[in-house]
């Protein structure tokens, strides 16, 4: 992800047991929205990251979610919901309540604020990344506006649900926390990395002035 601001971490961090053994508990059914017309298609060969189908959702291993084995990614994206995003659609707009965590599948999203009267782009977030870390924990207004570039598809889901996931499967719910956790220790290194090198070409500029 190329980054163009600091103030993007802002917005927007032994073998488990098998699932037949974690105590029993009631399973919400997914909440799929599939679209209404065909699925777009690409020319020539496509990765399955970048497909643009929506038959089959799921949770790839990757980012905040890296640390699940394949059964618990499958009841995790029971507590939330997958959508498909036409290009230029509005994820997230600056200024709207913002209680949500987005799990980018494919395609492409782009973060951006309006600036005198003009935008500018603050992330570029790409399959595998992850927006709303701290909304999720501590809701607000969004500080910027999220839209898709292409199709794409995300996975999506609120604190309630994220709530009721802990209750049902702790250690699953633990592992989640902890991928949560180092995706935000990730970005507050990267922002104050940021920070000592503006404060070091502000202090060289002075010395050869």
């Amino acid at each position: 992800m190329t980054e163009s601001s600091a103030f993007h971490d802002l917005f927007v961090a032994p073998h488990p047991p098998h699932a037949l053994n974690r105590p029993a508990a009631k399973r919400v059914l997914p909440r799929f929205r599939l679209p209404s017309a065909s699925p777009l298609r690409e020319t020539g060969p496509t990765s399955a990251m970048n497909s643009t189908e929506f038959n089959r959702p799921e949770l790839p291993a990757l980012g905040i979610v890296r640390h699940l084995d394949d059964d618990d990614r499958r009841l995790l994206s029971n507590y939330g919901e997958f959508l498909p995003l036409a290009e230029g659609a509005i994820v997230v707009k600056e200024g709207d309540p913002q209680n949500s965590l987005i799990f980018l599948i494919s395609g492409l999203l782009h973060v951006t604020t309006r600036k005198d009267e003009r935008t500018a782009l603050l992330a570029r977030i790409e399959p595998g990344e992850a927006i709303g870390e701290v909304s999720i924990f501590d809701p607000g207004t969004a500080s910027a506006t999220v839209q898709a570039k292409q199709f794409s598809q995300i996975w999506k889901t609120r604190r309630d649900d994220l709530d009721a996931f802990l209750a049902a499967y702790p250690e699953a719910a633990g592992r989640l926390l902890i991928g949560l956790l180092s995706d935000m220790a990730r970005r507050l290194r990267r922002m104050n990395d940021k920070l000592s090198n503006t404060e070091l070409q502000g202090a060289l500029q002075e010395y050869f002035r």
